[in-house]
């Protein structure tokens, strides 16, 4: 039990229940850092919500720069000063070099003994598996006059939130299986659906990518790539030949030590290096922006933070496209995403808005379930994944191209789609009239439904380690996919297009050309876990369906 001084109070948000045994405590010698994330300012004007968006059309928009974003929203120095005065009572490092205003954390360093002191947590280390991570149970604890100043409070816990040992990842590369269908290039999924002429340059257009590791950087997690994989893919990959633009990659290390390609197996590499493939044929030209960091709640916020807020020489990406994500806090999953990580990377993406970003995130590849195992007598529940499920991301399943015969052809719901109804998230206003349903679980809810629009993902092949594999399968191809076609639509219309949710349920409802509806009457229930069906409208499996670029274009 933590041993917690009596000024002290919980820190909102910060509860987590811990997964698998405890095989003892923390290392009191090891030393640890934690990001220390503090408010907005209370002077700051206030984020425009979902009511906004959903009210101002695309075009009259007005988003602001990032240097004013950050003006706008950096850290006060009064909250810093608190954070710096606490952390130098309990005898705490301020590094300085990870430390950061505008994105609104301070990252302190010691003992595992001083940190259980000064935040009154109980480190363990414990096993889930054949995951071994540290982990801490109940709330973490801070003086009364910092519970309104800190959001939250991160890298105690080092679980993943991308992989684990009965998980597959958020949307893995391999599928268990494909349907028939075509095997298609991107470009030639792009040219089906109608995506606009890739202009020369893209506008200076960037799309930013996520790779994770071990916080321990024991394993390599997603991996990393290798620039000659990248060159060979676009002067010998099929349908592109030599000539094709090869992207600009700029690797940027978030937390931990950067790309290392696992060379060895190639396996670990298949992610990343697949994203950056499929990207830069979607989007000819573009830049890429790798983002290195941990598979934990720290490296997630760090990152996303660090993409809407870069340093000095980062690139400046208006797409983040996320393959990875981990199923929504519950009970019954070893995988759960603590209140107020989930809060704080929300936030993130408000903010991102605010800038004219769009985040896109795959809805996964473990169907209504996730790949979730059900918990002892339990009956097993669908679980949808975040950040798909969160309302300021563009949520992307997947589906499969059938009968292709020149450029007419059909599309069929990919069986292992993840999506379904949010258990944290409540029903936005632009989702109203999309007929979402309730809950398939025996507690069924309104939430926010998953996906918001589909794709290609009957797979693609790509370079790894100097040789052509696959396909590999997967709704981790249609986020990169779509991150191209938005690159390509800013690109021609000179300007960033942003937030995207509100203007695909407005096209969904009025538009009838706009999508290919897939009402298949396919399911993605699995692991006896209640699923979905394709209906036609909006449905939880496919969304709205797969996009026409073109007729996308013309309405933005």
């Amino acid at each position: 039990m933590p041993n917690v001084a009596p000024h002290y109070c919980p820190l909102p948000g910060s509860e987590r229940s811990a997964r698998g045994q405890r095989l003892r405590p923390a290392d009191p010698a090891e030393r640890i850092s934690v990001s220390v994330h503090v408010r907005r300012p209370a002077d700051a004007p206030p984020l425009p919500d979902q009511e906004y968006w959903a009210a101002v059309p695309p075009n009259r928009r007005a988003f602001l720069s990032r240097d004013k974003l950050a003006q706008q929203n950096a850290a006060s120095q009064v909250d810093l000063d608190l954070i710096i005065a606490f952390a130098r009572d309990c005898g705490l490092t301020i590094d300085e070099s990870q430390s950061s205003a505008k994105r609104r954390y301070v990252v302190l360093s010691a003992s595992v003994a001083l940190m259980n002191a000064a935040f009154g947590v109980d480190l363990g280390i414990y096993i889930f598996g054949s995951q071994i991570y540290r982990g801490r149970e109940g709330p973490i604890h801070v003086p009364r006059n910092l519970v309104q100043v800190v959001e939250g409070i991160f890298g105690f816990d080092t679980r993943s939130l991308v992989d684990t040992a009965s998980s597959p990842p958020a949307t893995s590369p391999v599928a268990p299986e494909r349907l028939p269908g075509a095997i298609l290039s991107p470009d030639q999924v792009a040219a089906l659906y109608k995506f606009p002429k890739a202009e020369a340059g893209m506008g200076g257009q960037c799309i930013a990518l996520l790779s994770f590791a071990d916080p321990d950087e024991t394993k390599v997690g997603t991996g990393g790539f290798l620039p000659t994989d990248i060159e060979a893919y676009f002067n010998t990959y099929q349908g592109i030949g030599p000539g094709f633009p090869t992207p600009t990659v700029s690797p940027v290390v978030v937390k931990g030590l950067g790309n290392r390609p696992n060379r060895a197996a190639g396996i670990d590499d298949l992610e990343i290096t697949g994203d950056i493939q499929l990207a830069g044929t979607a989007a000819p030209g573009v830049g890429i922006g790798v983002y290195f960091t941990t598979w934990d709640e720290d490296g997630w916020i760090r990152a996303i933070k660090r993409i809407i807020y870069p340093d000095p020489g980062d690139p400046e990406p208006s797409i983040i496209s996320i393959s990875i994500g981990a199923p929504e806090f519950a009970l019954d999953t070893k995988i759960t995403w603590s209140r107020a990580a989930v809060e704080l990377i929300s936030g993130a993406f408000r903010e991102a808005a605010q800038a004219g970003i769009t985040v896109l995130a795959a809805s996964g590849d473990g169907g209504s379930n996730c790949g979730v195992a059900a918990i002892g007598s339990d009956p097993p529940r669908a679980h949808v994944l975040y950040p798909a499920s969160d309302p300021w991301v563009t949520a992307c399943g997947g589906t499969i191209i059938r009968n292709l015969a020149g450029s007419v052809f059909a599309e069929a719901t990919w069986p292992h789609t993840g999506g379904g109804v949010s258990d944290i998230f409540p029903l936005p206003t632009w989702q109203v009239g999309a007929n979402i349903p309730l809950s398939a679980n025996s507690f069924p809810r309104k939430g926010r439904g998953v996906p918001d629009i589909a794709g290609y993902a009957n797979g693609y092949c790509i370079v790894v380690d100097g040789t052509r594999l696959g396909p590999f399968a997967g709704t981790s191809g249609v986020v990169p996919l779509y991150a191209g076609l938005i690159a390509r639509i800013n690109a021609t219309l000179g300007h960033n297009v942003g937030y995207l949710n509100p203007t695909l349920y407005y096209l969904g409802v009025t538009s009838a050309g706009m999508f290919s509806n897939i009402c298949d009457g396919a399911s993605n229930a699995s692991g006896g876990a209640p699923g979905y069906t394709s209906i036609p409208g909006w449905n939880a499996c496919t969304g709205w369906g797969s996009i026409n670029g073109i007729e996308l274009m013309r309405f933005l």
